[in-house]
């Protein structure tokens, strides 16, 4: 299921189903090196998918929704997710380490990781440790010669290490929670490529949405749609203007979050006095004169 134009390292493969009970199995990993055109499904067979993002963009969708990644994010797909795919960004194409395993305890303790992560892909301040583990398994391991054995290789160990540091969120991740204004400003600019969502606002601040509302007013000047209304119509404009990026007023609606580019436009021409396709097509006139 994976396109790949160029990648570097070696790609470990185990292909055969995992013993019955296993309680854990990696089946496949390695590194994707900034690919100019790559995509590749979130996962099937019934295993887990992990990604670790360390350099460039991508996009990640399902049914649901759009998530832009980038560098220092983490993405855990269950096999019960929607069916969901990562692709690369054509201008700043992502570099990522994957492993895609099973297991009966991988997958139960994946299960408790994701319900602390309000999305498949988020950031993570244990990333760099991570990255320190996945070099050290693609440089020593060898999982490929050992289809056979029932055990955890010291491999699986080191994958099974990472879901630990996944497990528990680190004091740097506790302090996020704190809302004031530097802390929902970054907030904010992570979350420009998604939907608005006050629920999941809230419970990355540790909140109910009646109190994360009560707090934001204050230190915005406004509402938080409201906030991320103007922020989002600011980044389309930008988006807009650049004509080298080629991207239509569809695929912008996308990229600030908006899965109905009717509505998208409404709220752009409100904000701006222009649809969109004015707007552009007037942005690029003056700046060709």
């Amino acid at each position: 299921m994976e396109k790949r134009i160029r990648s570097t390292h070696q790609s470990f493969l185990r292909v055969e189903p995992p013993p019955a009970q296993t309680p854990f199995r990696v089946r496949t990993l390695g590194l994707i090196v900034s690919p100019r055109a790559h995509i590749t499904r979130g996962t099937y067979y019934g295993d887990a998918m992990l990604t670790l993002v360390v350099k460039g963009k991508g996009l990640y969708r399902n049914k649901r929704e759009r998530i832009v990644v980038e560098a220092g994010m983490v993405g855990l797909v269950l096999p019960d997710d929607d069916v969901g795919y990562l692709e690369s960004d054509s201008l700043e194409p992502y570099t990522h380490y994957y492993c895609r395993f099973a297991g009966e305890e991988a997958l139960r303790i994946s299960r408790a990781i994701r319900k602390n992560m309000p999305k498949p892909f988020g950031r993570n301040s244990h990333w760099l440790e991570l990255r320190r583990v996945f070099e050290e398994i693609l440089q020593h391991g060898n999982i490929h010669q050992t289809p056979d054995v029932p055990f955890v290789t010291p491999e699986e160990a080191q994958v099974a290490r990472i879901l630990s540091l996944l497990m528990f969120p680190s004091i740097e991740d506790s302090a996020r929670k704190c809302l004031d204004t530097a802390s929902l400003s970054a907030h904010m600019l992570d979350r420009l490529g998604d939907p608005v969502s006050l629920e999941q606002s809230a419970r990355e601040f540790g909140m109910g949405k009646a109190r994360f509302c009560r707090g934001v007013k204050p230190l915005l000047g406004t509402t938080y749609q409201k906030a991320m209304e103007r922020e989002k119509m600011a980044w389309a404009a930008t988006l807009l203007r650049d004509r080298s990026l080629g991207l239509g007023v569809a695929e912008v609606a996308h990229r600030v979050g908006y899965n109905d580019p009717l509505y998208f436009s409404k709220v752009f021409k409100r904000t701006h006095g222009l649809s969109p396709r004015r707007f552009q097509r007037e942005s690029t006139s003056v700046r060709g004169t």
